[in-house]
């Protein structure tokens, strides 16, 4: 059991421990009041990516936040949780949350 969040680490306690010890390279691009996460910070970009997908786009089919990989994730449908567009979970990521491409990218994104 981890010290620091009492969370029952199976495998790797030391690569567990470098979430707490190091800031992660990936932040939320969401502002905090908005973002339910403790930290915002994710070590690897698959966490990250799932993260946007079960706490900022709503699922059109349950289906979609339950799926084991993020590739089953990316084809379902539903709405961006901040501004309510409409779009593909993939579409979703790349072209209005992921994008450099202020035109496109969702107004909530910091």
């Amino acid at each position: 059991v981890c010290v620091v969040c009492d969370k029952y680490i199976s495998r790797d306690m030391k690569r567990h421990m470098r979430i707490h010890n190091e800031i992660g390279r990936f932040q939320c691009v969401f502002p905090k009041s908005m973002c339910k996460h403790k930290t915002g910070y994710f070590n690897r970009p698959y966490d990250y990516k799932k993260h946007l997908l079960h706490l900022h786009f709503n699922f059109d089919d349950p289906k979609g936040k339950s799926a084991h990989t993020l590739g089953d994730k990316l084809p379902v449908p539903g709405t961006c949780a901040a501004c309510g567009l409409r779009f593909v979970a993939g579409t979703w990521l790349d072209q209005h949350i992921l994008t450099n491409d202020l035109q496109k990218r969702c107004r909530y994104v910091e």
